[in-house]
């Protein structure tokens, strides 16, 4: 049974460990869009372009948090 437990709990820790790589992996897509479209060189149709890139980032992001809440909020056995 202790096995069981030892198996779940690196399960869950291979879990979190994803999301969290997941949160990187959309920090690092910010700081190279950031570094190839500086927002103050943009024309005005680049600055929808990146527009459209943030709000597609923060759909990314919300999707992290509520995967994130949804393991943190798992019983604990």
């Amino acid at each position: 049974m202790n096995q069981m437990n030892n198996v779940d709990r690196f399960q869950k820790i291979l879990k979190l460990r994803t999301i969290f790589k997941s949160l990187s992996q959309l920090s690092w897509n910010i700081a190279q869009l950031e570094k190839r479209y500086p927002v103050d060189a943009l024309t005005n149709e680049e600055i929808d372009g990146l527009y459209h890139a943030y709000v597609d980032y923060g759909k990314w992001l919300k999707k992290i948090n509520n995967e994130l809440k949804g393991e943190l909020n798992v019983k604990k056995k």
